[in-house]
């Protein structure tokens, strides 16, 4: 009697997808992205942050190594320090592709600093995980109008994308994959606002003359505002002496005239 081939119901079926995927799951593991933050300034001036797992310029397959524990990047030397530093760099340059009004150009420089991978804060002896802030500094070009970050499909991860001009932050961050181009972000003006220049300062009057005697024919003796001003510096007693001698003066030459 032939043996009839056995039927594979619904619940083998469920049995058999619950198995593979569980299989999956324990041989598989976090998908790495970067995050960027593209900050501007009113002067125009950038500062890009990139959250940069190890995982994606440590091998071609990304998802193929565990996250990186922090032990990895505390027992380096200074000289593996400075070459997974360069591997980082060279694979940021690979990587990301800044455009200012659709003119591409090249990344600034770049400084790292270890982080924790899990909250995103300085690298702590509690750390468990690993990753890379990097951080450039740059100049938007004066006739640019608009910012915008293309991500190469070196990459091997996707792109999410912050946008900010001082500390206001666009709405919603962006989401860019392999071969995209974020859509563009406009940039603050440049000022148009010139340095004043103030009026120059005019000649100061000449200083006022004072007559102590202007009768017909009489020699005429001019005392200016500023011998007085000069004179009232050295106290009020000289002030005194001066005026009644002025005075005195005016007096003696009239009588003299009437003579």
């Amino acid at each position: 009697m032939p043996v009839s081939a056995p039927r594979f119901t619904a619940a083998r079926l469920c049995a058999a997808w619950v198995l593979l995927m569980s299989f999956h799951v324990a041989h598989a593991h976090s998908v790495p992205s970067l995050t960027v933050e593209a900050i501007f300034q009113p002067d125009r001036s950038y500062l890009l942050r990139v959250n940069v797992d190890p995982r994606l310029f440590l091998s071609a397959t990304p998802t193929s190594l565990p996250p990186i524990e922090a032990g990895w990047y505390r027992g380096q030397t200074p000289d593996q320090l400075k070459a997974t530093e360069k591997q980082a760099r060279e694979y940021l340059t690979a990587a990301l592709a800044p455009s200012f009004s659709s003119t591409t150009t090249s990344l600034p420089d770049a400084t790292f600093q270890a982080m924790d991978g899990a909250t995103n804060l300085p690298l702590s002896p509690e750390s468990k995980e690993v990753h890379l802030l990097a951080e450039m500094h740059g100049q938007a070009p004066a006739g640019a109008t608009d910012f915008a970050l293309s991500l190469g499909k070196a990459a091997n991860a996707s792109m999410i994308l912050i946008n900010s001009l001082g500390e206001k932050q666009e709405r919603r961050p962006q989401v860019i994959f392999p071969g995209e181009t974020s859509r563009p972000f406009q940039l603050p003006a440049i000022s148009s606002v010139t340095p004043s220049v103030s009026a120059p300062t005019p000649a100061p009057a000449p200083p006022a003359q004072m007559p102590v005697s202007a009768s017909p024919g009489s020699k005429v003796e001019m005392v200016t505002q500023g011998e007085i001003q000069e004179v009232s510096r050295e106290g009020p007693l000289i002030v005194v002496l001066c005026a009644g001698l002025a005075v005195a003066l005016v007096v003696l030459g009239r009588k003299w005239l009437k003579h």
